[in-house]
């Protein structure tokens, strides 16, 4: 697989792509790469990550926009005015601007989806600086928990078909419920076993058995080496930090009310204050320990690369003209304009599906088994 920052820069330049074109060509461009590179790293069965739901977005927001937006010059049919919000004329043109629009949630949806297949939460935690790290655990741990719910949900519901349980009212939901709550709070109680076996939070807890803080070096050798976080804070990095988001949110305000460039200087200066107080953070932060560090290759840095084209790209071309990107079908639904050399550069987001995995994964077969005996 690739590095987890790599795969983190395709997924910014894929979501830039979707959150900021409005033109469906484009979107479908990014959604057929976004289904080669689930299909080329084994994501899931489908190429398309929850076509179904897409297609039900795209319907939905179809139908919602064009019974509700009476605009254009191609009427398909007239409803009675007597109808309240859906009266009046129904028009392509209200249809192609709500499919746009659900092309574009389905394009958010896919690139998620597919990272979150690809990825696992524990690639991402390893992402996150050491002193969010607490925070970064514990949605991780949310993140495996609800897969693991959902699991548990049909294998309860599979031995309720079996047994010839059926759902007929509310009174019947408390066999479905108990069996559930029991099984997620069995796996948090595992759970709970399994990290306090590996030490974590052993130097929070020495602490606060010895509040002198008179603990020897061999005591919290074991804790150091887990990596527990202290607890350690500095009024210094707080005030930094919680001053500087403050007048990050005051500069913005002066410059959007009056203008006169004041609001920018303030905005500097918070966001200055406010990187002094992360760095602070960060240096008072315990230092952590990995079992196996992320390698960097030069596959991840050809990934980089190529996710940042289209990347610069879409920013630059909604600078610059942003007409280019955008679909308007009012007053009369025309084709959307189409760049080609854009076109090309956003094919360049397939580029992770030519490209082996570092791992080399191979299905096991017969042969390699006995080869292996």
């Amino acid at each position: 697989m690739f590095n987890a920052r790599a795969w983190l820069i395709w997924l910014a330049a894929a979501l830039t792509v979707a959150m900021i074109a409005t033109n469906p060509l484009y979107l479908v461009i990014v959604l057929m790469c976004v289904a080669l590179v689930r299909a080329s790293h084994g994501a899931g069965a489908s190429p398309l990550p929850a076509w179904r739901f897409g297609l039900a977005v795209v319907g939905f927001s179809t139908l919602y926009n064009a019974l509700l937006t009476h605009f254009g010059d191609t009427v398909l049919v007239a409803l009675p005015r007597a109808m309240p919000l859906v009266g009046g004329p129904v028009t392509l043109e209200a249809a192609a601007f709500g499919a746009s629009r659900g092309l574009a949630l389905w394009t958010i949806l896919a690139v998620s989806s597919t990272l979150n297949d690809i990825l696992s939460p524990y690639e991402l935690v390893r992402l996150t600086p050491r002193f969010l790290r607490q925070a970064g655990l514990v949605v991780s741990i949310t993140l495996a928990f609800v897969p693991q719910t959902v699991r548990s949900f049909k294998q309860v519901r599979e031995a309720q078909a079996i047994r010839g349980h059926q759902l007929r009212g509310f009174r019947d939901l408390a066999a479905l419920l108990v069996p559930l709550l029991a099984d997620s709070l069995e796996k948090a109680v595992q759970l709970a076993e399994a990290m306090e076996a590996r030490g974590y939070g052993q130097i929070s807890n020495l602490k606060s058995q010895n509040p002198n803080g008179n603990v020897r070096a061999k005591t919290l050798a074991p804790a150091l080496r887990f990596g527990a976080s202290a607890g350690i804070r500095n009024p210094k990095s707080e005030i930094l930090t919680g001053g500087g988001l403050a007048g990050l949110l005051a500069g913005w305000l002066v410059e959007a009310y009056w203008r006169n460039g004041i609001g920018w200087i303030i905005v500097g200066a918070s966001a200055i204050a406010f990187a002094a107080g992360i760095r602070m953070i960060m240096a008072d932060a315990p230092q952590t320990t990995h079992y196996k560090r992320q390698t960097w290759s030069t596959r991840d840095t050809l990934l980089s690369a190529l996710s940042a084209l289209p990347l610069a790209a879409m920013i630059a071309i909604a600078i610059l003209d942003p007409q280019a990107l955008a679909f308007y079908p009012y007053p009369r639904v025309t084709l959307p304009p189409f760049d080609v050399r854009l076109g090309i550069c956003l094919a360049l987001l397939g580029a992770p599906a030519c490209m082996r995995p570092r791992d080399g994964r191979q299905p096991i077969t017969q042969s390699a088994t006995a080869a292996g005996k």
